[in-house]
């Protein structure tokens, strides 16, 4: 998915609920020292957290910004955003998603990464897979919360990939303007 972000040296990127920074090497990798990582997190712990993985890695281009996700500001110049497995657990993800498209630049792409309920599965194996899962706090109300779902309708999707059966996805999407949207082969996320 990051990949797929079409992200250069000396962009600035935005991780939303960025959590403990789990993100911030592959960002890092792709706008190197010269760009500028903005993680935002409604926790300060997990920002703590962030700031520590920051600090012993060296990076001084990340910028870390407690905020709830439906009160978040986008720097103007940002080229991409991107949601790990955050925005599928927020509640009025439609809204939020809609706020967040309003203020992406033109031409900006948004990357989702998140879980699904699988087409097709039969409810049983459903319940069974939440319930094996259950130490991750995985519940199924979270499984149809889809931010994916209002990014497509509302920008143009660049590219999408369900794997692990169809229980993971990502998605990326892209602010509609002037350019060609990204397309990729990944197959992961």
């Amino acid at each position: 998915m990051i990949d797929a972000l079409g992200l250069s040296r000396g962009d600035t990127v935005v991780d939303l609920c960025c959590g403990s920074g789990q993100n911030f090497a592959d960002l890092q990798r792709k706008v190197g020292s010269e760009g500028r990582i903005v993680g935002f997190d409604i926790s300060s712990q997990m920002l703590a957290i962030a700031a520590d993985h920051a600090e012993r890695h060296g990076w001084r281009n990340v910028e870390l910004v407690e905020a709830d996700v439906a009160d978040v500001v986008l720097p103007p110049d940002m080229r991409a955003a991107v949601s790990t497995f955050g925005l599928d657990i927020v509640p009025d993800v439609e809204r939020i998603v809609t706020q967040i498209a309003a203020q992406m630049p033109t031409g900006t792409r948004l990357g989702l990464l998140g879980s699904q309920e699988p087409g097709g599965w039969p409810d049983w194996l459903v319940r069974f897979g939440i319930w094996l899962n259950s130490a991750c706090d995985t519940e199924r109300e979270h499984l149809s919360i889809r931010p994916d779902a209002t990014a497509a309708r509302i920008l143009d999707e660049a590219t999408r990939h369900d794997f692990w059966w169809g229980i993971f996805y990502w998605s990326v999407c892209r602010k509609k303007g002037d350019g060609p949207a990204i397309t990729t082969k990944d197959t992961g996320a």
